[in-house]
């Protein structure tokens, strides 16, 4: 809710990907620019019938989800904050395989009571094989856009939704047309608008292919 609360929403997801497929995920979430108007939502009750959690919840909230993470298989380390001065929410989490993240994140969402996830369970969302690295639509973007009514999804339409992946060896090509290759060829950086997103879910899929 108090993502959908303001339109200066920033995030930028930082992936690397080792040539054994280990790596780590860095997820920014930068609210900082609506901190004066979140403080006077968080000081409410309620807001559209909806109740709005306290910060004290939310902190319990994030620390319950970083917990959880961490007892997963294949994942070494998760570390999460918010900040409530600026807003700003930072997750770390580094993994065995790319796949042992996407089962962690699906069993994080099933123990939280999140429905229609047997299609995800099956397909590979995340993939790194034979150099190839492969990001499908992500299970929470389709979710949402079944959820969030159209006029709420307009209210990101100036948001930044940034992914950038970061490889050991050179980038040969990348399927996303939106993707800047780094001078090095060892990075590629996606800048995405949130309301897109939300109503083509699909739009973020990218195959890149890697140098042997």
């Amino acid at each position: 809710m108090l993502l959908l609360l303001t339109s200066c929403l920033e995030i930028i997801e930082d992936l690397t990907v080792h040539k054994d497929g280990s790596g780590s995920l860095k997820m920014t979430v930068n609210l900082s620019a609506s901190a004066m108007k979140l403080n006077g939502i968080l000081a409410l009750d309620s807001l559209n019938g909806k109740k709005v959690p306290s910060k004290e919840e939310i902190s319990e909230k994030l620390d319950t989800y970083k917990l959880k993470l961490a007892k997963k298989d294949g994942i070494q380390r998760v570390q999460a904050n918010i900040d409530f001065n600026t807003y700003i929410v930072r997750l770390i989490i580094d993994f065995e395989q790319l796949n042992s993240l996407q089962k962690a994140f699906l069993e994080l969402a099933e123990e939280e009571g999140t429905k229609d996830l047997e299609k995800w369970k099956s397909n590979d969302i995340l993939s790194y094989n034979d150099q190839v690295f492969s990001k499908k639509t992500l299970p929470f973007l389709a979710i949402a856009s079944d959820k969030i009514k159209p006029d709420d999804k307009d209210k990101l339409k100036d948001g930044k939704y940034i992914s950038i992946l970061r490889f050991e060896n050179e980038v040969v090509s990348v399927s996303n047309s939106k993707a800047n290759v780094s001078s090095n060829r060892k990075n590629v950086m996606i800048t995405y608008n949130p309301a897109e997103l939300l109503s083509n879910p699909s739009a973020i899929s990218t195959v890149v292919r890697l140098k042997e």
